[in-house]
């Protein structure tokens, strides 16, 4: 597990998570990434940096933050909690 968060300070019984120091490097070479903080931080309407460093992006957004750039591109899995795949924008 790669993980990336700017406050919180993982216990050490977390072994089998790697902490990175900033949002994008905890990408490279991710399968999947999981949002869970609506920090503005976490904002996102580009796709390139998911493309450039994920295998093969598949996004799970638990807050909805990421913009219509990341949702609509076809080489994202983008999956919105709260939002069926059906009525996907």
């Amino acid at each position: 597990i790669r993980a990336y968060d700017p406050i919180a300070k993982l216990p050490k019984s977390f072994s089998d998570v790697r902490v990175f120091p900033d949002k994008f490097s905890a990408l490279d070479g991710s399968d999947a990434l999981i949002i869970l903080t609506e920090w503005d931080e976490f904002r996102c309407n580009d796709p390139r940096p998911f493309l450039e460093r994920m295998k093969r992006p598949v996004i799970i957004d638990g807050v909805q933050i990421l913009e219509s750039g990341v949702r609509q591109d076809p080489h994202i899995t983008y999956v919105a909690m709260g939002i069926p795949v059906t009525q996907r924008p």
